[in-house]
This record gives C-alpha cells, sequence and structure tokens, in this order.
C-alpha cells in the first residue's frame, strides 16, 4: 500500500474506457480486502487464487489479498480444465476469485473452495469505506506464486517474497 499512501494523483490503471485512479484504487484495494477477510476469512498465510482476464478487478484483488498477508496464486486465464486441477492441488487456495467465463471453465473443480466472481460480485470490488485490519507484513514472506510454462511438464509453481514484488 505504500505507493498508494504517497498520495500521487491521476490515472493509475487505464483499461479500454474503464481508468481508475490511484486514489479509487486504493479505496477499492482496501474495501475489497476488508470483504476478503470479513466475508471469506482471508488472513495471512492463506492463498488466494486469481483466475481472470487482465482488469481492474484483477489488480484489486491482487493488491488486495497481498495486503492482506495472503499469498496470490496467479493462474493463467488461458489454461484449460487440467492446467486450473492441476494448479489448485498445487496451492490449495482459501479463495478464487476471477470473471464468470473463466471460472465456468473450472467447472466443478470450484466446488469445495469459497468462490467470488467479477462478474456476479461487483460490490465486492467497489469501495465501501470500510478498512481492513492489515497485518504486520516481512519484505521476505511470501506474496506470489507464478507458475512456470510446463515445458518439460506440468507446470511448477514459483514462490515469490514481497521483496522481490
Amino acid at each position: 500500500m505504500r505507493i498508494l499512501q504517497n498520495g500521487l494523483k491521476g490515472e493509475f490503471l487505464v483499461l479500454g474506457d474503464r481508468r481508475i485512479t490511484y486514489e479509487e484504487l486504493k479505496s477499492c484495494v482496501e474495501s475489497t480486502a476488508y470483504s476478503m477477510q470479513t466475508q471469506c476469512g482471508i488472513k495471512q498465510g492463506d492463498r488466494v487464487a486469481i483466475l481472470g482476464a487482465n482488469s481492474p478487478e484483477w489488480v484489486i484483488s491482487f493488491f488486495a489479498a497481498t495486503h492482506l498477508g495472503a499469498i496470490v496464486s496467479a493462474l493463467n486465464g488461458w489454461w484449460t480444465e487440467t492446467e486450473i486441477r492441476h494448479a489448485l492441488e498445487l496451492t490449495d487456495p482459501s479463495l478464487v476469485v476471477g470473471d464468470s467465463r473463466r471460472l465456468a471453465r473450472a467447472g466443478s473443480l470450484l466446488d469445495n473452495f469459497q468462490v467470488i466472481d467479477f462478474d456476479q460480485n461487483p460490490l465486492f470490488f467497489e469501495n465501501s469505506g470500510n478498512e481492513p485490519e492489515y497485518p504486520d507484513l516481512n519484505e521476505d514472506d511470501p506474496a506470489l506464486i507464478l507458475f512456470t510454462s510446463g515445458t518439460t511438464g506440468k507446470s511448477k509453481g514459483a514462490l515469490l517474497s514481497h521483496r522481490s514484488l
């Protein structure tokens, strides 16, 4: 949140006709983190999988989860059901967030997970004015799991710390 606390002005993200300022991003991240914490029970060390197209909601989810100390598992939006299954088995997320199209591709794989659909729950990602309780994070705490291309077999998860982001 350091970058968001510096009071930067102007646009942070432009995607098509959607524009989000730094100030709007900060508010949406705080509200989404609050919802993840209070509605989904997300806490430091939990894993949150994101399975969605490039979108403001993806970015908001990423910042919200990592600022709670959760470890984001970034799933490739083009993966097949088999590839999604492999990643879910490796990471065992406490929450899966994504858009309807990609979540549908996962199908029944998501039956045993908490799921938030960007498209079905837009209020989850909007500014509610609520702020979560943020944990004290260390730069060496895990923050993100990125998956290898899997050229010699199945994709492997590479764990990155807050420092490396």
